[in-house]
């Protein structure tokens, strides 16, 4: 269907815009070889070599370098596993002919692949496929199979293989520049032609640019200030040595400027730049150390600011439920009905849970989130001495596993264990027959269990009925409070009674952590 390939389209768009420039290097690889592939064909001297002076590319370098730039296009496109296998048998086509044109040239006839190849084609020292030429086209057949590598390995073998062939052009490029005859003279580097170093030089600099996401490619082209810096600074950094020495090259040929102090000459301007260059980079970086000097200060500031505004603000609620709660229990010793003061010593005791939370914000370092242990131990220590647990022979044992849960978490875990553990006290024991030899035993235990924490309230009281399993009693405030507590904390609540009255809360454990 047409709406199908609409994605593929733009995919396709998406992918060329991002190989342009590396199309547009290995377009003129591809332009320069079949220029000189046709003056080998027609035998025009100046297609094959610009300079008498200068080695020829020679047929067998200009066709490798072909169907290297014609699997480098295959590869950053995005075709299917019949690309991967001519891919696959281009590169290796590559590294096998550069390898049998040595082996020709080195251990059979002293000829490579064209002096074999073409009749009548005697190869001069000046052409033939040179040793680090066809070291150049090994490395380039290796690289374009390790293009699309994802594993640590490929990448790295990948990033090595391409540096070292830029490289290696480069001091082509640069031989050619300063004294093609010395650079000839060089074994490995004898018939190298400016042509061949012009050509890999932009398909090493294709491979490297197409993995712009390892190594110092990726620090190069990076967003960063630093990456940005680097780029500008690569032209001064390269044209100004090679600026010099080309120089000196010349007015030592023409006898204006003696060898020896041209090299003293040159080092003493590198030596400045490089200082200079230091200089800029200190002063740089004393402007960045006070920038970032002042922006902590700023920020310590205002951490300041905004710990200090929140312990004002959490004081201040403090007080507020302190306020409240006083006047609930003004209020509840005032009423005559049991019933009202239960319901307003019940609310008075969910507002104390609040304030325990409050408390030890205030004592905390952090505003976000709260010991498990120092909260449990504080909140269930206020509920047995508000409960009368030391004078009604009950006591109250906690078990709690620390870790640190959320300010939200707290107040909602601090309400759940108000009303558990206030209707053990109100209702699990039949204090006539407690005894400090038998007294009443309420546990709350909270531990990690995998995935989740588990919050236990357990008692060893008279239980909800004859059953095993028990449910909460309907029609309750307070059974309405933990069921919609618990929903809250996404728990899955289970209450057993045997040998008392044992209520288990299950709570996915990220629902209580920070920054979970």
């Amino acid at each position: 269907m047409p709406g199908k390939s609409l994605p593929n389209a733009r995919n396709d768009t998406s992918l060329q815009d991002k190989h342009r420039d590396i199309y547009i290097l290995i377009g003129a690889v591809i332009a320069l070889c079949s220029i000189v592939l046709l003056g080998w064909t027609f035998q025009f001297e100046y297609l094959i070599s610009p300079n008498s002076n200068l080695a020829a590319m020679v047929p067998s370098t200009a066709a490798l370098m072909v169907g290297s730039a014609v699997a480098l296009v295959l590869t950053l496109s995005v075709i299917g596993p019949q690309t991967k296998w001519l891919v696959w048998t281009l590169a290796c086509l590559v590294v096998g002919l550069a390898c049998l044109d040595q082996f020709l040239h080195l251990r059979v006839n002293g000829m490579g692949l064209d002096g074999n190849i073409f009749e009548g084609f005697r190869e001069s020292s000046k052409q033939m496929m040179s040793t680090m030429t066809a070291f150049c086209f090994v490395g380039l057949g290796t690289s374009i199979i390790l293009q699309p590598s994802q594993r640590r390995w490929g990448q790295c073998a990948l990033l090595i293989l391409a540096s070292i062939g830029f490289i290696i052009s480069t001091v082509g490029l640069l031989g050619h520049l300063f004294d093609a005859s010395a650079f000839y003279s060089v074994s490995l580097f004898r018939a190298m032609s400016l042509q061949t170093s012009v050509a890999f030089f932009l398909m090493f600099l294709s491979i490297l640019l197409s993995r712009r996401d390892i190594g110092w490619m990726k620090v190069f082209v990076g967003q960063g200030p630093g990456s940005r810096n680097a780029r500008r600074l690569v032209i001064p950094l390269i044209g100004i040595p090679v600026g010099l020495c080309y120089t000196a090259l010349v007015l030592s040929k023409a006898g204006l400027l003696n060898q020896n102090f041209s090299l003293s000459l040159i080092a003493t301007i590198m030596i400045a730049a490089l200082f200079v260059a230091l200089l800029v980079l200190a002063a740089n970086q004393n402007r960045a150390h006070q920038q970032q000097s002042a922006l902590i200060g700023q920020l310590t500031q205002t951490v300041a600011d905004r710990d200090l505004l929140l312990s004002e603000v959490y004081h201040r609620v403090k007080n507020n439920l302190q306020q409240i709660n006083a006047l609930l229990f003004i209020q509840a010793q005032s009423q005559s009905h049991q019933e009202s003061k239960d319901a307003l010593t019940s609310i008075s005791g969910r507002i104390e849970s609040l304030g325990v939370v409050q408390n030890l914000l205030l004592a905390s370092p952090t505003r976000t989130h709260l010991s498990a242990s120092d909260f449990f131990g504080e909140l269930c220590g206020r509920l047995e001495h508000g409960l009368g647990g030391g004078t009604s022979h009950t006591r109250l044992v906690t078990e709690v596993t620390d870790r640190k849960i959320t300010l939200d978490a707290a107040i909602t875990l601090g309400l759940l264990i108000n009303e558990l553990v206030s209707n053990a006290f109100k209702h699990a024991f039949d204090y006539e027959a407690l005894s400090p030899a038998s007294p009443g035993v309420i546990s709350v235990l909270f531990e990690m269990d995998g995935s989740h924490s588990i919050l236990t309230v357990s008692d060893n009281g008279k239980g909800l009925s004859d059953f095993e399993t028990a449910s909460l009693p309907e029609g309750g405030s307070g059974s309405a409070i933990i069921t919609a507590l618990t929903a809250q904390l996404s728990g899955n609540l289970e209450i057993r009674s045997k040998n008392g009255t044992t209520t288990r809360i299950r709570i996915p454990s990220d629902r209580l952590e920070p920054y979970s």
